[in-house]
């Protein structure tokens, strides 16, 4: 996955910083030009905002229907590459 695009509200997501942190979490809410997202972070770290000039990398680990997915997506935006 090259981009943002296949994200959406109620994945579940590996967020990794370029720091080498590590967030795990479920989307909360998307903008639809997929430039940023709100993740609620399954440590108990509450919300947090990524954008996609934060230099991070995502992987979708599962889809909104609970099924397996793990596709990278480590740009951001439609014409990410």
């Amino acid at each position: 996955m090259p981009d943002w695009s296949k994200l959406g509200k109620e994945d579940t997501v590996e967020v990794s910083t370029s720091g080498g942190s590590v967030m795990a979490g479920t989307i909360d809410m998307i903008a639809p030009d997929r430039s940023v997202f709100w993740l609620i972070r399954h440590d108990g770290g509450g919300r947090t905002m990524v954008c996609c000039g934060d230099g991070v990398s995502v992987v979708k680990v599962q889809d909104a229907g609970g099924a397996p997915v793990g596709e990278r997506a480590p740009g951001c935006g439609p014409a990410a590459g």
